[in-house]
């Protein structure tokens, strides 16, 4: 492949796991307009040794293999083919060190780790029940996005804060997904999993938020599904901390209106989703990173 300004010289190529299609691509910029780290661009180049200005061109020292542009595509010219693993499954997110709960990239493998900070959570959601229920009570759930961190190493997460008050009474947790213990990776089948508490990890931020108030039967719905799919092995090609999230958080959405993680397997995916939501016009959803909100103590 020539890495020149001008794309690529190859009609077709496959590096490092990212293949292009050029005669495919018709240059729509979906990808391009997606991609969390600009990697990619519409460039002029040869395809077929016919100069082409739609020619999409990756930088793949910048590329990520995060993976959301690849269902963007609506001619298919992307796939990302991983090692140990079929064309287009559990992208990962980030050279060096992983964690949390989506894919990492290192020389080709491709993991997540255990939380920082592991919770019983069945236990710990039993603690809104000291929050008293009545027409003072007020009921929040955020799905959360972390993005991924070039500068920490952090890879991306998804994750959530539910809060209920009343007065001075006041209970917030904020959890994910991941696996229970070592790392799982994409070649594995799947392993036991853990709930992690997001607030007492000093790298976890939230980039994109989705606010909700909701009923008093609702946050009981969150909860009780949130306690079921806790109990499910942990899967990074199919059962991540994105399918979690987002499978969780779709109890409280129209029908028309659900979050299809089969879109978005990778946290950045989440975020893009939302930021293009908000961006639409959603009230509900905020963008800009923070720190999670503290998780309150079981009093």
């Amino acid at each position: 492949m020539n890495n020149s300004i001008y794309g690529t010289t190859d009609p077709d190529y496959e590096q490092d796991g990212f293949q292009i299609s050029q005669e495919r691509c018709e240059g729509f910029s979906y990808c391009v307009n997606i991609c969390p780290v600009e990697a990619l661009t519409l460039v002029e180049g040869y395809v077929n040794e016919i100069l082409n200005i739609r020619a999409l061109y990756v930088q793949l020292d910048t590329c990520i293999m995060c993976g959301v542009c690849e269902p963007e595509c609506p001619t298919e010219a992307i796939m990302l083919r991983l090692s140990g693993g079929s064309p287009g499954t559990t992208p990962g997110t980030n050279p060096g060190t992983d964690g949390g709960g989506t894919g990492g990239n290192s020389g080709g493998s491709f993991s997540a780790i255990a939380p920082v900070s592991t919770i019983n959570l069945e236990d710990r959601l039993n603690c809104f029940n000291n929050v008293v229920d009545n027409i003072n009570t007020t009921y929040k759930v955020t799905l959360n996005a972390h993005r991924i961190d070039l500068n920490s190493d952090k890879p991306g997460h998804a994750y959530f804060t539910i809060e209920k008050s009343n007065g001075n009474q006041l209970q917030r947790l904020s959890y994910g997904f991941y696996p229970k213990s070592g790392a799982a990776s994409a070649t594995m089948q799947p392993t036991p999993s853990a709930m992690g508490e997001e607030s007492s990890d000093e790298y976890r931020k939230s980039d994109a938020r989705y606010s909700l108030y909701v009923s008093k039967t609702q946050f009981n719905s969150i909860i009780s599904q949130s306690i079921a799919l806790s109990k499910v092995p942990y899967d990074l090609n199919d059962n991540n901390c994105t399918h979690y999230a987002t499978d969780v958080f779709n109890l409280l959405l129209p029908s028309n209106g659900q979050l299809n993680n089969n879109g978005f397997l990778t946290p950045d995916g989440v975020y893009t989703y939302l930021a293009n939501l908000k961006q639409e016009g959603n009230p509900n959803i905020q963008l800009g990173r923070i720190v999670p909100p503290t998780s309150t103590s079981c009093n």
